[in-house]
């Protein structure tokens, strides 16, 4: 993702080595990479002679990578919305070009998170309470 918005030119705001938190939402490491900002790169992009975007899974997800989901049907707000996904598709197809959106329907969340990964760590135990729509009671 292209980075944008009011910290697109804080470096340190992603630094992963020491501000990674998985007790926090995205793992406390966000490098500002959005929606809007692969939309803004479009010109650019189909001009390096792209005709198809494959983006990272956009599900809500406890760390930045999109692989520990929270919520299927929610597109992670440090992405966009779900109206700024339709657009990018929109805007793609206006230019003959696809969308490959990665998902990984196999990955939620941790069920028990920790505060560093010493033996000794606290662990705080989450369970599947709002992983949407596993935290049903059917399931």
């Amino acid at each position: 993702f292209a980075r944008s918005g009011e910290n697109k030119d804080d470096y340190e705001f992603c630094d992963l080595a020491t501000k990674a938190n998985p007790l926090e939402g995205n793992g406390g490491a966000w490098c500002n990479g959005t929606l809007q900002g692969v939309i803004d790169k479009l010109d650019y992009i189909q001009g390096m002679g792209f005709d198809c975007i494959w983006i990272t899974p956009v599900v809500k997800s406890l760390d930045y990578t999109g692989y520990f989901a929270e919520d299927f049907f929610a597109v992670d707000p440090h992405l966009g919305t779900k109206e700024t996904l339709k657009d990018l598709s929109a805007k793609l197809h206006e230019r003959h070009m696809c969308l490959i959106v990665d998902i990984v329907a196999n990955h939620v969340r941790q069920m028990t998170v920790q505060a560093d990964w010493t033996p000794t760590a606290t662990k705080t135990y989450l369970g599947p309470r709002g992983i949407n729509p596993f935290d049903q009671d059917e399931y």
